[in-house]
């Protein structure tokens, strides 16, 4: 695993600054993300960690891995978030409907 840059402690691949390139997003933001993620989980490679972080309606998520004794994040992408929106006076009452019919 070879990495060409570092920012305050974090390596990165080439894959990684490339795919950080292709989706607009600064190095410094990577950074956050790692540094002060919402979340985190397993991911496939062995020993390698994916942290995400919202930005309004984007995630970014970032593979990272400790490799001698130094974090390496190895790839960088983005998922647009759909808002999340309160469900209307309409459909609440037809679901109650609903409900209220299935009993009988």
């Amino acid at each position: 695993m070879v990495s060409t840059k570092s920012f305050k402690g974090l390596y990165f691949t080439n894959h990684a600054l490339e795919r950080a390139r292709e989706r607009g997003l600064k190095i410094s933001d990577i950074w956050a993300v790692w540094h002060n993620p919402s979340g985190s989980r397993y991911a496939f490679s062995k020993g390698a960690y994916i942290y995400w972080r919202l930005y309004g309606n984007l995630r970014v998520e970032i593979v990272a891995k400790e490799k001698d004794k130094r974090w390496v994040v190895i790839s960088v992408w983005t998922k647009r978030q759909q808002e999340k929106r309160a469900p209307s006076l309409f459909s609440l009452i037809l679901k109650k409907l609903r409900n209220s019919l299935s009993s009988f």
